[in-house]
């Protein structure tokens, strides 16, 4: 018997406002509640306030569904904790140390696994849009 997927394991990773908008907006016209995820370690280099204004900005367009943003700090705590001080709601830290997780949990942060279906969005074509409703349409 295989063990129930939890609707954290397929996300879309976003880079900009362009592929995030896109992604939310086809989940959003779908009836999906989109994840997103940013590019790897993009906690470390783009930091924890870049996220927060990029999808406050998504989940103002689409009020209609409800956005799990996923930023990825890679191993860095200290990353972490700066998305967390810049209110990011959810991140993907390996390895988070117990007192990172603990420190999360007290501040209403969840710490996800990485998904283990990602799409990654590069530049946007007329095709993207229907590769994106295919990956989350087709979910087992």
């Amino acid at each position: 018997m295989s063990a129930a997927r939890s609707p954290f394991d397929t996300a879309v990773c976003v880079r900009d406002l362009p592929t995030a908008l896109l992604a939310a907006e086809t989940a959003q016209s779908l009836g999906i509640d989109p994840v997103l995820i940013s590019e790897p370690d993009a906690g470390i280099y783009a930091g924890g306030l870049w996220w927060r204004a990029l999808t406050d900005h998504v989940v103002d367009a689409c009020p209609s569904v409800a956005v799990t943003a996923i930023l990825d700090c890679g191993d860095q705590i200290g990353a972490a904790l700066g998305a967390i001080r810049a209110g990011c709601r959810d991140l993907t830290v390996a390895a988070a140390p117990p007192a990172l997780v603990e420190f999360a949990v007290a501040q209403g942060v969840s710490l996800h696994p990485k998904p283990s279906s990602i799409l990654t969005l590069g530049q946007i074509d007329r095709r993207t849009r229907t590769v994106v409703e295919h990956f989350l349409t087709d979910r087992p």
